[in-house]
């Protein structure tokens, strides 16, 4: 069934089955200006002062579980590109805010202008209430989708999902067990401390970690062990650990040297970053593999990164 009014098209809400994954589709558009209720539903969204428009759909969910929530978007610029979703009645999100691009679609499960904070909900089998609220002027909805597979990434209109790769590329995954990786480029590269996870996340900018499924662990392959990158700092050469007397070497490769001797004498307070010592959490260079032990002299030390 089909209705139109105006440039506003609601189809009405489907379920499907792709690639043996529950994905529900509840396909509406927003367009300014236009208001078209299906059902009254409690307002849980603070209206916003300019009506851009309103759609409430019922889909009814097969089984209970948690869920992610993505939206197949258009922004007409880089200003506008958001619109707001009520779920039954109780939840409100600012869907997107940020990173779309401008006069094409694109699929979005995040919340706040946050790419990492992702819109995941608890939903009982049945009936559930999905209300789509325009918040700025000419933003698009085209689709919403639900999946019980917090690894899928729709890749196409039609929701077709890719798993393991995008979803979790440059994130730290932790398993069941507690065990905490570094995916990328389709590896799992194992993190041994907290102090080396904190230190991927801040100098790496992959944001808060991801508890999955073991299975979703098992579809990266294993590779060598997760390092604090401080090559992300250029300069950043020698360090030693809080409460340790060791100085380190720490290489772009992963890499770290014990140092034997130094490239100055005041290696805690020279102005030359790429002879000066940092102090770092404990435990922190604990993914690096130990290398030779590394002697400052002259020629070695001028080829020292700065």
């Amino acid at each position: 069934m089909r209705y139109y009014e105006s440039s506003m098209r609601i189809i009405q809400n489907k379920n499907h089955i792709l690639n043996s994954r529950l994905l529900l589709l509840l396909s509406i558009a927003v367009a300014a200006a236009i208001v078209t209720q299906f059902m009254p539903a409690q307002a849980a969204c603070s209206a916003p002062a300019t009506d851009y428009g309103t759609d409430t759909m019922t889909m009814n969910v097969p089984a209970s579980g948690t869920y992610k929530v993505w939206s197949s978007m258009l922004a007409p610029d880089s200003t506008n590109d958001s619109y707001l979703l009520e779920i039954d009645g109780g939840s409100c999100y600012t869907v997107g805010d940020t990173g779309l691009p401008v006069g094409s679609w694109k699929w979005v499960d995040y919340q706040n202008g946050n790419v990492t904070s992702k819109i995941t909900v608890n939903l009982s089998a049945g009936n559930h209430t999905f209300k789509a609220i325009g918040r700025e002027p000419g933003v698009s909805l085209d689709k919403i989708m639900i999946t019980t597979d917090l690894t899928c990434t729709p890749t196409d209109v039609a929701g077709t999902c890719t798993t393991a790769g995008p979803p979790y590329d440059n994130k730290v995954i932790v398993a069941s067990t507690g065990a905490a990786y570094y995916v990328e480029g389709g590896r799992r590269h194992p993190i041994s401390t907290p102090a080396v996870r904190d230190c991927i996340m801040t100098r790496r900018g992959t944001g808060n970690w991801f508890t999955v499924p073991d299975a979703v662990v098992g579809q990266y392959t294993g590779s060598s062990n997760g390092y604090c990158n401080y090559e992300q700092e250029l300069g950043l050469n020698f360090v030693q650990e809080q409460g340790d007397p060791t100085v380190w070497l720490v290489k772009p490769n992963g890499v770290k040297q014990h140092v034997g001797s130094l490239c100055v004498v005041d290696p805690y307070t020279t102005v030359l970053k790429q002879f000066r010592i940092f102090t770092v959490p404990a435990s922190e260079t604990s993914g690096h593999t130990v290398g030779a032990d590394f002697f400052g002299t002259p020629s070695v030390c001028a080829t020292l990164p700065h």
